[in-house]
């Protein structure tokens, strides 16, 4: 695999650590820990502390870039951007259905250039960058 940019190796990170909040709180939430935004769309406190947890790592490494998160920051195109989807998957998440995933996409005024996807119930994480091609945990895929 050629060498992720910074971009990416923020991104794996931020995925991975989203991932961990995720598999440690699957099958305990309660009611109080869910609320719906509309008729079959859920945020569950899992959700908001996922997306906190990617975004203060953002922060951390680039604290000028926007955001542009489903739970909570919506910051306008242009420059850098990071597209977050904390828990993609919620009602499954909800259910204790196994099939979720942390979504994070980096874009450049408008131009999408890193992409990765983390399962973390089968730790297969899928990345992708603007002219390195798509990788599934490092490996090449097509």
């Amino acid at each position: 695999m050629k060498q992720k940019t910074e971009l990416g190796c923020i991104a794996t990170r931020a995925a991975y650590e989203a991932g961990g909040i995720l598999m440690a709180s699957l099958g305990t939430l309660t009611h109080a820990e869910i609320e719906t935004k509309s008729k079959s769309d859920f945020v569950t406190t899992v959700d908001k502390k996922s997306e906190e947890c990617i975004v203060t790592i953002i922060h951390n490494y680039f604290p000028d870039h926007k955001i542009y998160a489903e739970e909570s920051l919506r910051q306008a195109a242009g420059g850098y951007r990071w597209i977050i989807d904390p828990l993609d998957g919620t009602t499954n998440y909800i259910h204790g259905v196994p099939i979720f995933t942390v979504s994070i996409g980096v874009e450049y005024d408008g131009d999408v250039i890193v992409g990765v996807v983390y399962d973390p119930t089968r730790d297969e994480l899928f990345y992708a960058e603007k002219n390195k091609g798509a990788f599934l945990n490092d490996k090449s895929i097509r």
